[in-house]
């Protein structure tokens, strides 16, 4: 996805120039802004404890995937209560064309930086999935930016082949199924000598747990913020968090990741140089690395044997599509992996079951945007068979049944999708395409 460099105006020595005015300060609560210049954007607001808009503070600027701006803020609060930070989440931004979450984070930015005295040194972006990749996508093309907090996702494309001029601190779930994405971005800028660390918590593709989000925060701002005696208590904080125990399938792993990220706060610190070379050279790090590296290896052969058969679909490659009976043969050879009954199969067949659902339903999307039906078809039934009880599933297949006149068609999946809980029907009789069974039967019957 291209991002129009025009429409990038977050320029923090700019704005920074702008009045600050004197706001009534409800701190430690999260409420909703109105934008001053376009009232139809808002964003979700928090404050931390003693706010004084005459101090400098430190901001971080959130893009929820859904528009959901106080769940955003509500992951981050207690981290920005112990880092005294500002923190603002969008309401307007979501998934989708990227010309209009950049109208939203604009707005956003340009109210916040007007009515707060922001540390124009340390502006930090943060999102989840989506809204991971506009907050990096906004950090490579605008000036300003000190770190970047990207939840389950990292860049819209290829990350920049030279060093990133902030910092980056990716976070995702050992059941996400864009892990391995995260893994190779986190090699990928260690490649380019760009400061970034990789944090993991036992879960799927969403927010991260908060003491997650706090110690990401925390290391992304002892990267750039001035020592004094509040930074001190901070760095005293984090050294806590260093020396805590991990709790992921590859605890030694990531105890070095820690380690290094201590360094990379405080370079010179000769006990955890000492730490982090006794690790690295004890027989069962050098084990645990060979069995990450194994099934790192195998995820990304998987995944790219599914690429392969998505292209099938798309047309790209001139081999017959893969049929529904291939898909159900995936299905069934990574539940057996199951029998194993070991966290580290049963992590990486969850991973690997959503990442074929989540971009089976995202190309379904797109090409039922663009009304070829065959395709988006073809994608919703590989939903059918790894994501069978979900409502929207048969939602979508009623539309594409509709799409083709198919009456009794639409009215089963539209049956199907009610008795797997879809619960809106007021928008089955808003939607166009259900238009042509305004007088039947069945379908009226599915209203009441």
């Amino acid at each position: 996805m291209r991002l129009n460099k025009l429409l990038v105006v977050l320029l923090p020595a700019l704005l920074s120039s702008l009045i600050v005015k004197a706001q009534p300060a409800v701190t430690n609560d999260i409420i909703t802004v109105h934008c001053d210049a376009d009232t139809a954007q808002s964003y979700s607001l928090y404050l931390p404890p003693g706010y004084d808009h005459k101090k400098l503070y430190p901001a971080i600027f959130l893009f929820d995937p859904f528009a959901r701006g106080s769940a955003a803020v509500s992951v981050f609060k207690d981290a920005a209560r112990e880092c005294g930070f500002i923190v603002a989440a969008s309401n307007n931004s979501r998934n989708g064309p990227m010309r209009s979450s950049m109208v939203a984070a604009n707005a956003m930015f340009t109210d916040v930086f007007k009515k707060h005295n922001i540390d124009s040194l340390n502006v930090y972006l943060g999102g989840l999935s989506g809204g991971a990749r506009l907050a990096t996508a906004i950090a490579t093309n605008a000036n300003g930016i000190a770190g970047v907090i990207a939840c389950c996702a990292g860049f819209s494309g290829p990350p920049p082949a030279t060093q990133l001029s902030w910092t980056f601190a990716g976070i995702t779930g050992d059941r996400d199924f864009n892990y391995e994405e995260m893994q190779q971005t986190h090699q990928f800028l260690k490649k380019t000598q760009s400061k970034n660390e990789l944090l993991l918590f036992n879960g799927r593709h969403g927010w991260p747990p908060p003491k997650v989000v706090y110690e990401a925060l925390l290391w992304l701002y002892l990267q750039h913020a001035k020592r004094n005696s509040a930074t001190d208590s901070l760095f005293s904080k984090f050294k806590l968090l260093t020396d805590g125990q991990p709790v992921s399938v590859s605890p030694l792993i990531e105890t070095r990741e820690r380690y290094k990220n201590m360094l990379s706060i405080n370079p010179d610190d000769r006990v955890y140089k000492q730490k982090l070379a006794a690790l690295e050279a004890s027989e069962a790090f050098k084990e645990e690395v060979k069995s990450f590296d194994k099934i790192e290896s195998k995820e990304r052969q998987y995944q790219e044997k599914i690429s392969l058969a998505f292209r099938k679909i798309t047309g790209i490659d001139t081999v017959e599509i893969e049929s529904t009976r291939w898909w159900k043969n995936e299905l069934t050879g990574l539940n057996k992996l199951l029998l194993t009954r070991t966290t580290t199969d049963s992590n990486y067949v969850a991973r690997q079951k959503d990442y074929i659902n989540a971009n089976a339903a995202s190309e379904y999307e797109n090409y039922y945007s663009a009304k070829k039906y065959k395709e988006a078809q073809a994608f919703l039934n590989i939903c059918l068979v790894f994501d069978n009880d979900n409502p929207f599933v048969y939602y979508d297949m009623a539309l594409i049944a509709a799409a083709n006149n198919d009456r009794d068609n639409t009215i089963l999946y539209l049956d199907t999708a009610l008795k797997k809980g879809y619960k809106n029907k007021g928008q089955l009789n808003k939607e166009p395409m259900f238009g042509f069974l305004s007088t039947n039967e069945k379908f009226q019957a599915l209203l009441k």
